[in-house]
């Protein structure tokens, strides 16, 4: 359950929040993650400057990080 990154922006929110490539998201703030369209579907919804808790799993291990949206490009 979750969603592998295989790549982070550098510079970007997540970056900054210490996510990784590699990483599988399975949580952020509220809202479980278990597919890309979840994923999709928080980003969506995210307000630049909003501040939330992005749960990955990295090597086996949850890690729970502050991510902090900025304003990026849609696609």
């Amino acid at each position: 359950k979750g969603v592998l990154l295989d790549d982070v922006r550098a510079g970007g929110g997540a970056d900054k929040a210490g996510i990784k490539r590699g990483d599988v998201i399975v949580k952020i703030g509220t809202f479980d993650v278990g597919s890309v369209e979840d994923l999709m579907f928080v980003l969506m919804q995210a307000r630049p400057g909003e501040t939330v808790t992005t749960v990955v799993v990295r090597d086996g291990k949850q890690l729970s990080l502050e991510t902090t949206f900025q304003e990026g490009r849609r696609r």
